[in-house]
């Protein structure tokens, strides 16, 4: 499904929402998908929601930064928060850590953040913690992200759910970007960049059906090297 634009991504969403059997899911979005229209959307499908709060929710963002602020302050292991920490591997030159907190529905209401009572079925307060080492210069950086959600359980569910979301996001991502160029596109008439999207998807589809273990860039190479070998891509999206 194809949107007018980054802002008509809020309007597509719920209509992306009709066409899919999503009951007993845990429908993720980045920041630009926490809206309460969204959220009615998917709690009425029988799903749970898993939000990032962001600057399209400052105020909310900032109330719920808060809370957990000042229970930190209470003692290293507040009664109110469930955690989990993992300890990450070395990445790309670099240390990974995670830690998760989550504030439960029992606990959000004893907390008094009013925007909360806005959102349908909201049960759970996440924030995330990352922590990345660089291997080499041994520079550290430091990162916390919120979330809401409606899902009721517990940080390490919250922790892993987050961490596939943004590995799906990321792969698609970086395969349209590094071996389609996809950003140093350009085209604007009419419904050329809508058209060449799908190109791309399509192409990127064809090529991960191709069954040996090459990558994606090496498939894509012979491919312009060898007719004979785009011609097997090509009819493995027939076959």
């Amino acid at each position: 499904m194809i949107s007018d634009g980054k802002g008509n991504e809020i309007k597509t969403i719920p209509k992306l929402l009709d066409l899919l059997d999503i009951k007993g899911s845990l429908v993720s979005t980045d920041a630009m998908g926490c809206q309460k229209e969204i959220v009615k959307k998917i709690i009425s499908k029988e799903a749970d929601y898993l939000l990032a709060l962001k600057g399209n929710q400052a105020k909310l963002e900032e109330r719920v930064k808060e809370k957990f602020d000042s229970i930190s302050k209470s003692g290293p292991k507040p009664f109110l928060i469930d955690e989990y920490v993992e300890e990450g591997d070395k990445k790309h030159g670099r240390f990974e850590k995670r830690k998760c907190r989550v504030i439960t529905k029992k606990d959000v209401k004893s907390l008094g953040i009013n925007p909360l009572d806005k959102w349908p079925s909201l049960n759970s307060l996440i924030e995330i913690q990352s922590q990345r080492i660089n291997a080499i210069t041994g520079e550290v950086s430091e990162e916390k992200r919120y979330y809401i959600s409606s899902a009721n359980e517990d940080a390490k569910y919250f922790l892993m759910s987050t961490k596939l979301h943004w590995e799906v996001e990321n792969k698609l991502h970086w395969q349209l970007d590094v071996t389609f160029k996809e950003d140093d596109c350009r085209c604007n008439i009419g419904y050329s960049a809508q058209n060449f999207a799908m190109l791309r998807q399509f192409a990127l589809n064809l090529i991960k059906q191709e069954p040996t273990k090459k990558s994606v860039q090496r498939k894509q190479k012979i491919a312009g090297w060898v007719e004979e070998y785009l011609l097997e891509i090509l009819l493995g999206g027939v076959r």
